[in-house]
């Protein structure tokens, strides 16, 4: 993979996640993401500092399983969601070994890769 780990493609998949000590998901989706990381939309953001298990994907591909841990988030006004999204953004703990599988369903062409 020759792309920079730190370069986000704008990209909205459903996620699902929950934190180590939760047994629920809860669903999301993400702005935006990387080899590395993610933002992950949604109402009831995790706190910094929290481990959490995501589920990347989409209904013609088989999700991706992730353990990371949140970085940073924000809760926004709801009239303000359209404009800027509440949500967290997330580390994952084990890039490399999924990085592969995030591209492709992430669907970046291999020239970007």
């Amino acid at each position: 993979m020759s792309s920079k780990p730190g370069r986000r493609f704008p990209r909205r998949l459903s996620v699902k996640f929950r934190s180590e000590e939760e047994p629920d998901y809860k669903v999301g989706y993400t702005t935006n993401i990387s080899q590395t990381g993610m933002f992950v939309a949604t109402i009831r953001p995790f706190p910094p500092g929290t481990r959490v298990k995501v589920e990347v994907g989409n209904k013609d591909q088989k999700p991706v399983s992730l353990d990371a841990v949140v970085v940073h988030a924000r809760k926004v006004a709801p009239v303000w969601q359209k404009i800027r999204p509440s949500g967290m953004g997330v580390h994952f703990l084990a890039p490399e070994k999924h990085g592969e599988d995030l591209l492709e369903l992430m669907a970046i062409p291999a020239a970007l890769r």
